[in-house]
């Protein structure tokens, strides 16, 4: 992703920087996300993590990062009027504990 886009906002708000997580529990690549042997070991691990009963709640961690990334591109667009490199070759989807509430996010 870029270097001389202003991600503090997105940071603060989403979650995603450029530097990622300070102690991340989980941390998948991108492209792991389309191997489903890769993908199907982190999400179980990310669900032991916040004692979930089946994949619905760290599948829905994933979707709203993914929901986030979306939200941010429009946000860099009107703000930047320009679009960095979202693919998913360029990301890191990372899980990690604040106290009781776990927080997902991408570097």
């Amino acid at each position: 992703m870029s270097t001389d886009i202003d991600f503090s906002l997105v940071k603060r708000y989403f979650h995603i920087s450029l530097e990622g997580m300070e102690h991340p529990l989980v941390e998948v690549e991108g492209t792991d996300l389309l191997d489903g042997g890769k993908l199907l070991p982190v999400l179980e691990s990310g669900g032991r993590l916040v004692r979930a009963t089946g994949l619905e709640l760290p599948v829905s961690f994933a979707g709203m990062t993914l929901c986030n990334l979306c939200a941010v591109s429009l946000i860099f667009i009107v703000q930047h009027n320009r679009m960095p490199d979202l693919s998913l070759s360029n990301l890191t989807f990372q899980l990690e504990s604040h106290g009781t509430m776990p927080t997902s996010g991408s570097k």
